[in-house]
């Protein structure tokens, strides 16, 4: 079976973006993403920072899929009407509040605000207009993308010079527009004094292609004297503008004796990072070569572009670099042009310190490994992380190993039950509930009477990560198995206690409604129906819980508990669902259609009176 390519293909562009995001031209490594995981059956689920077990999807809240009630925004009546008021108001400082509460109304998505562009921009144009209005409607123009006015932008910043200008000039450089080109040409050509007005014509002569400049830009380059920041931004205009004079420029700032070697080679770098000749690849190799780590990512980011397998010879130490920035592109160049020497490799960075770096490793392995040629070694690979202590890459490598529903891992995976990290303890039990083998769950059973006792006896508590999820996922495993001998364990957990955590307790519930569905088990329909009364007590039971006990009422047929359920129809929360879900699936009552719930912005500095 060969590696899908539709879905190799939209793991490279995700990965390009990440790389491009982290400048390999600093080394300093700034993070700009969001991690990715494989959360099961291929499905990749964006990455919480706020909760490291998000990624881990307990089914018991999937399964079944209740409806939700969805939020909608309203903006208040009047309020458009009062705004423009407002405008209508000769107070300066009323005015430029206004226009920037319309930018962040626009941004909320308040529709019919492109009203009030004719309005702002005959603000601005008035004579003597403070320049914190006009710097406001600059500023919300361009938040509505109205590039219409590119015109009139670059007038303000051309008449207010650059309190104006560097608001305006990087998103006319942006949209690509011509509207400054002679004053950048002229800022350029004359070589003007003010270093920032300087870099702002130089990026938008970049951004335009602007060919009369590529002499004074190449000498800005070349000119040890010049300031780094007019080298830097001339170096990155040459790439887009002069395709075919760059690699002379490279070739000659690495000749000879220079007083700021390390700078010249990211100045070559960037002189040459849109080219794609094969010429090239000597004077590449050579900054490959060099000792500066942003500076051979840079090269071997150029090198994939020419031909991912040109950065074979480098992987080996690159990929063992401390700098991120390396080993991104070292996976990268593999994702590109796989090869099954390298899956061992590629998958040891499963214990990455990075965590961005090693999930995203995970998702790549779980989708080279449909490439039969490749999987032998992607297993083995994960497995060897897998058989080693670290918990980064014991966590991964569980994931790898769920994902590719390689039973035999099983064994191992069960080990790391008692890790002493949250993350193993987690991911293990969820990488169980997803291979579901049968054999391994009397072991299962055995941990998870042992965490109960440390429940029981204070060495564990709820606060401490991961252990309540990681019950609530064996638990989960159980149900999906159907695996009777469990039921002792998870009976344990239906009396209400809080210390127990309510996803493991409403986890034991589900999974008896799954293990039990069709039959109609008299003590599981006891308890149960009491866990869904118990709503008004000093100390209620826990709404996910009395969700899952209206669900497993339901799967049991449990027609006694019909009045009960009958009780909780009112409203659209998750305990009120679940019992129409009951009520639909005993008796065939439709489950009803949930109205939006209205939700009214306010916050406004300005808003109409109620």
């Amino acid at each position: 079976m060969a590696t899908d390519p539709s879905r190799l293909m939209r793991f490279l562009i995700s990965l390009t973006t990440i790389t491009s995001r982290a400048s390999v031209l600093r080394c300093t490594v700034t993070l700009l993403t969001a991690g990715w995981i494989i959360c099961g059956a291929g499905d990749i689920t964006h990455l919480s920072a706020a909760d490291p077990f998000a990624r881990y999807e307990m089914q018991m809240y999937h399964r079944p899929e209740l409806p939700t009630q969805q939020q909608r925004e309203r903006f208040p009546e009047g309020i458009v009407e009062l705004w423009a008021k407002a405008l209508q108001r000769p107070d300066p400082q009323l005015q430029r509040m206004m226009v920037d509460q319309i930018a962040d109304a626009y941004r909320r998505g308040m529709p019919g605000l492109e009203s009030f562009i004719p309005t702002m921009v005959e603000l601005a144009e008035k004579p003597d207009q403070s320049l914190d209005v006009v710097r406001a409607v600059a500023q919300t123009l361009i938040t509505m993308e109205a590039k219409d006015h590119t015109d009139r932008l670059a007038r303000w910043a051309v008449r207010y010079g650059l309190p104006i200008g560097k608001h305006v000039e990087p998103v006319l450089a942006q949209w690509q527009s011509t509207a400054m080109r002679e004053q950048w040409i002229a800022r350029i050509n004359q070589s003007a004094n003010n270093d920032s007005e300087l870099l702002l014509a130089i990026n938008g002569a970049g951004a335009i292609g602007l060919d009369s400049v590529v002499n004074q830009l190449t000498q800005w380059v070349i000119d040890e004297s010049q300031s780094p920041s007019i080298r830097m931004a001339a170096a990155r205009a040459l790439a887009s503008i002069d395709h075919e004079g760059v690699a002379a420029t490279a070739g000659q700032i690495l000749q000879g004796t220079r007083q700021n070697p390390m700078l010249d080679e990211i100045l070559a770098v960037e002189l040459l990072r849109k080219q794609t000749d094969k010429q090239l690849i000597p004077l590449l190799s050579r900054l490959a070569d060099s000792k500066t780590s942003a500076v051979q990512a840079g090269a071997l980011q150029i090198l994939i572009a020419i031909d991912p397998e040109l950065i074979d010879p480098y992987v080996d130490s690159a990929i063992l670099s401390p700098d991120v920035n390396l080993r991104w592109v070292c996976v990268q160049g593999i994702a590109q042009a796989p090869q099954s020497n390298r899956m061992v490799q590629l998958a040891r960075l499963l214990d990455d310190l990075n965590p961005t770096l090693r999930r995203d490793v995970a998702s790549l392995l779980v989708q080279l490994a449909d490439d039969e040629i490749l999987s032998d070694e992607i297993i083995a690979g994960t497995k060897a992380v897998l058989n080693e202590n670290s918990w980064r890459g014991c966590e991964q490598a569980c994931v790898v190993m769920a994902n590719l529903d390689h039973k035999a891992a099983g064994v191992r995976i069960v080990e790391l039950l008692p890790h002493p990290r949250g993350e193993v303890r987690v991911a293990s039990a969820w990488a169980l509930s997803q291979l579901g083998v049968e054999t391994l769950m009397p072991d299962m059973v055995e941990h998870g009477e042992e965490v109960l006792q440390k429940f029981k006896d204070g060495t564990f508590t709820n606060l401490m990560p991961g252990y309540v999820e990681q019950m609530a996922h064996l638990f989960i495993a159980f149900g999906k198995q159907g695996y009777r001998p469990a039921r002792g364990l998870m009976s344990k957990y239906m009396p209400k206690d809080y210390s127990l955590g309510t996803h493991a307790r409403a986890a034991a519930c589900w999974a008896l409604g799954m293990i039990y569905e069709g039959e109609l088990d008299k003590d599981l329909v006891k308890t149960m129906e009491d866990q869904l009364l118990d709503s008004e007590s000093m100390f209620p039971e826990e709404v996910p819980v009395r969700r899952m006990a209206a669900i497993g009422l339901g799967r049991m047929n449990a027609e006694s508990a019909i009045p009960s359920l009958r009780k909780y129809l009112k409203g659209y929360g998750e305990v009120p669902l679940g019992c129409h879900w009951a009520l639909n699936k005993m008796l065939g009552e439709p489950i009803p259609t949930i109205p939006d719930s209205i939700v009214e912005i306010d916050g406004w500095i300005l808003s109409p009176a109620k």
